[in-house]
């Protein structure tokens, strides 16, 4: 499995007009969609001879359902015209199939074909559509987006639909990343010609990035990279010890730790910033946050990832902001949604939590940073490269703490000369897999599933790199 590109409406609908301008007979791109959409249903239907309901919109969609219905061979055809109008060809064929029109659901169905809205659609569905929706109790095929979710962000209003499956064509949309709407995505290929991707989604779960693990013959304890930590305080030591511990687990990296205490033994402790010997990357803000530190690091020339704390002083003064901005090498900020709220108003950029990709490569640009928004869906950009989306494949890493893990491990590859050979985006992303997996790893149980925490996704982070770096080392 490896890394999957995303698409906008603008360019589907690009993709689109070529062979809508060379079809040899009417629909005939339309009809090769509802084909693979059909054959989906049968996937779902398993063999069942049951009821199929279309719900059909006045768009495309609303077409590519109709048609696919009459590919299906069931006990009886039903549809709910859900526009104003409807594709009038694709309900001749579906009629044509013995299809009946109703106005309403009648009785229980084996499958639901939602073909309501396409990808051109915004906003909630209609207070009388969403009452037609309710009236069902049967699984969902989407066609392209699940109905009154948003196509480019995943976005939703109000009531939308939630597909069981969700099948596209030819690539995803950036509302497959995003939305747990889709269900199951399911790509068919239908011919369409996309440009160069701007984005791609990961899955922590599926995905990987082969690497060498093992050191080289000539390598030592500073050739492969010494990251500075500088996170905790008095008031918040576990910061401290969760990140420079994850450090230490993450890369064969020698690790220096700012502080009174040592960690684990296999760190070097220093008293200060200033004071800490050669170190190749920094990580700070985990637990701590003083300005003073901060700009010291920020004048410095190694890679810089800030979190946390960090991002809170950052966001509220001005001179750093400033520094930050003027800075030239590769610094990562790690914010979560309230984190990143605060240095979005703090640099006086729009705030626009719809659109998680946008808003994070203004960001970016606007701060020549690497930023890594956390979420279940993590948005790793720097506004040059092409954008990652990593879907964690779970949510077990919502517990308190796991930030700082994410953040020595991530810091430890910083350190490493990766950072030149994969720059900062693919690194960050290398390290945002590795956190996911440990998280799910972290959560098993010989009985199965059970509640976490960051200290044992700290002792997942050996398995989960050797899960996710392959077979390479």
């Amino acid at each position: 499995m490896s890394m999957r590109p995303l698409y906008t409406v603008q360019q589907v609908r690009e993709a689109e007009a070529p062979l809508l301008a060379a079809q040899e007979t009417p629909d005939e791109l339309m009809r090769k969609a509802a084909h693979q959409v059909a054959l989906a249903a049968r996937q779902m239907l398993g063999g069942t001879f049951g009821r199929i309901l279309v719900l059909a919109g006045s768009g495309g969609n609303g077409g590519d359902a109709l048609y696919a219905a009459t590919e299906l061979k069931v006990a009886s055809l039903e549809a709910v015209l859900m526009g104003g109008r409807v594709h009038q060809p694709a309900l001749a064929a579906f009629e044509a199939a013995g299809g009946v029109v109703v106005e309403k659901p009648l009785g229980e169905y084996s499958l639901v074909i939602d073909g309501i809205t396409g990808i051109g659609g915004t906003g909630a569905l209609r207070d009388w559509a969403a009452g037609i929706l309710a009236e069902v109790d049967a699984p969902i095929l989407s066609v392209d987006i699940p109905s009154g979710v948003d196509a480019d962000t995943g976005a939703t209003h109000g009531a939308h639909v939630r597909a069981q499956r969700t099948i596209t064509f030819s690539g995803l949309r950036y509302a497959h990343a995003f939305s747990s709407a889709c269900g199951e995505v399911q790509v068919a290929d239908i011919g369409l010609d996309f440009p160069p991707a701007k984005a791609f989604l990961w899955n922590a779960l599926q995905d990987s990035i082969p690497l060498q693990l093992e050191p080289r013959e000539s390598d030592d304890k500073y050739s492969g990279g010494v990251v500075g930590i500088c996170a905790g305080s008095e008031q918040y030591p576990g910061a401290g010890v969760l990140c420079a511990s994850a450090a230490v687990h993450a890369t064969p990296s020698m690790v220096r730790f700012i502080g009174t205490s040592v960690p684990m033994p296999e760190i070097v402790p220093h008293p200060s910033v200033w004071e800490a010997g050669r170190v190749q990357a920094w990580v700070y803000g985990p637990g701590r946050g003083d300005a003073d530190e901060l700009a010291e690091l920020l004048g410095r020339p190694e890679p810089l990832l800030i979190d946390a704390t960090g991002l809170t002083v950052l966001a509220k003064n001005p001179e750093l902001r400033e520094q930050l901005k003027q800075r030239q090498a590769a610094t990562v900020l790690t914010p979560h949604v309230g984190e990143f709220v605060q240095l979005v108003e703090g640099f006086k950029l729009p705030v626009n939590l719809e659109n998680w990709v946008v808003s994070a490569e203004q960001l970016a640009a606007h701060t020549g940073t690497t930023v890594l928004l956390k979420g279940r869906r993590t948005v790793i950009t720097n506004a040059q490269d092409p954008t990652n989306i990593v879907d964690l494949g779970s949510s077990w890493a919502a517990t308190p703490g796991s930030g700082d893990v994410l953040s020595g491990l991530a810091g430890a590859w910083l350190a490493t000369p990766y950072l030149a050979e994969f720059g900062s985006v693919k690194l960050i992303t290398l390290a945002a897999m590795i956190h996911g997996q440990a998280a799910e790893m972290a959560a098993r149980t010989a009985y199965g599933y059970a509640p976490t925490s960051a200290s044992l996704i700290l002792d997942a982070i050996r398995p989960a790199t050797a899960r996710v770096c392959g077979f390479a080392g």
